[in-house]
């Protein structure tokens, strides 16, 4: 087991725990991305009652090159990759383990839903959540492409594959949509993807308003770069399509709201809206569509910054926000 954390010290103890409550749990590897002295101090604290617990810091990267980075420290044969705010259900671990004794070049998902995506929950989380399902509903159909597009979080593969793909890549350096890029790596590198149900997990996601804001003008510019990096999958990226599927007052307003140095401003304040309408009108309509609408000002805004830098995105380090 290989996780990447940072600035989560306090959910730490409860996912080495879980993970090692799993006897088919060899070990779990957690690496901290970068300065994070209290995560850091959580684990050697946590070390000297678990044996079975590594731990350890690599300067700021990224999440897929700090699970690089735990992959190579890693002993077992299998690896199974988390987000760190992702539990195993009981038995999970040991399945994953199962699933590769036989199989070569597979990459096995399993399903992770939001725990906490009701009524009380951030826009973020019940958006995320929403889409999350429906990315689950896609790949349990006719289509059933696990690696394209990839949702990692829960998923596991052989370290000999790992390792000879690599999980980081040298020419997607945009802050979101790492998971994609690397499904799209790992297909063209001839692994499988299969989706297991039993694979059990809960994810409990929690993201602000402030954070829901930039992780969409993270995945504009992750849109911009993804198709940079994979031409021959995705074709040339049109900014447009960032409102595709909105009515034509819509795609007016999201291009218009966007472009401007207050795209924030504005979208901040649909977020506003959202929450006044949920608060007086409850159960009238659907009050995350103005989330929804901010979400895409912010794509657009993201986008139209990553295209104003030829070859390339501005997002600087990659960190991994969740989807």
């Amino acid at each position: 087991m290989v996780v990447a954390t940072v600035n989560r010290a306090d959910r730490l103890e409860t996912l080495v725990d879980t993970v090692l409550a799993d006897p088919a749990a060899l070990e779990i590897v957690v690496v901290v991305d970068g300065p994070d002295h209290a995560s850091l101090e959580t684990l050697r604290q946590l070390a000297v009652t678990r044996p079975r617990l590594v731990g350890f810091g690599v300067p700021r990267g990224g999440q897929l090159p700090a699970l690089d980075a735990g992959v190579r420290r890693a002993r077992g044969d299998v690896v199974v990759l988390l987000d760190d705010d992702v539990l195993p259900f009981p038995g999970t671990i040991a399945r994953h383990a199962a699933l590769h004794r036989d199989a070569r070049r597979t990459v096995a998902v399993g399903p992770m839903p939001v725990v906490t995506g009701g009524p009380g929950s951030s826009v973020a989380t019940r958006l995320y959540a929403a889409a999350y399902l429906g990315h689950v509903d896609n790949i349990c159909g006719p289509h059933r492409d696990v690696l394209v597009p990839l949702w990692a979080g829960n998923l596991s593969l052989r370290r000999e594959d790992c390792m000879r793909v690599g999980l980081a890549s040298s020419e997607f350096r945009a802050n979101f949509h790492q998971d994609r890029d690397l499904g799209y790596r790992f297909a063209d590198a001839g692994l499988v993807g299969l989706f297991d149900p039993d694979l059990r997990a809960g994810h409990h996601h929690r993201r602000s308003d402030e954070q829901f804001l930039a992780d969409a003008a993270r995945q504009g510019e992750g849109l911009v770069a993804l198709h940079r990096v994979h031409p021959h999958r995705l074709g040339p990226f049109r900014l447009r399509s960032v409102a595709d599927g909105l009515s034509p007052v819509l795609r007016i307003a999201v291009a218009a709201c966007g472009a401007t140095p207050l795209a924030r401003q504005l979208a901040r304040g649909f977020l506003a809206v959202g929450r006044q309408w949920e608060a007086t009108l409850p159960g009238f309509g659907d009050p995350l569509a103005p989330a929804r609408l901010a979400r895409r000002i912010m794509q657009w805004r993201g986008a139209q910054r990553a295209l104003a830098v030829p070859g390339g995105s501005p997002g600087g380090i990659p960190r991994r926000p969740p989807r």
